[in-house]
């Protein structure tokens, strides 16, 4: 028999396992996209730091809002958050080499979550 008090401890702690997954993804897509912006400035600029800033900066910052639209889109019920959140499970499934465990997580995730049909709240 589940009571409700051991529902609310199963869902925060996938809860803490959807923000520990999406965290890393956006740590490692940042490294990605560090590395791929230091080998483009190398080979394109003579000014190589000021290059790779302007190339890294942006795509870092939209690497982590894309992780976080991602999270929210785990549970929201707004058309465009659930189409990015179907978008960076396919996104990693087919692309990024460690994207398949990272997309069966977050399927697992959404999975469970929608068993409880309980609402997160604003992070």
């Amino acid at each position: 028999m589940l009571r409700v008090g051991s529902d609310a401890v199963k869902m925060n702690d996938r809860l803490t396992v959807a923000k520990i997954m999406f965290s890393v993804d956006a740590v490692l897509g940042i490294l990605s996209i560090g590395g791929a912006a230091l080998y483009c400035a190398a080979l394109s600029s003579r000014n190589v730091w000021t290059t790779f800033a302007a190339i890294f900066v942006p795509f870092a910052v939209l690497c982590a809002l894309f992780c976080y639209w991602d999270y929210k889109g785990l549970r929201s019920e707004k058309t465009v958050l659930k189409f990015v959140f179907w978008s960076y499970v396919v996104g990693n499934f087919f692309v990024f080499p460690v994207g398949t465990i990272i997309a069966g997580a977050s399927i697992w995730l959404w999975r469970d979550l929608r068993k409880q049909d309980i609402r997160v709240r604003s992070a």
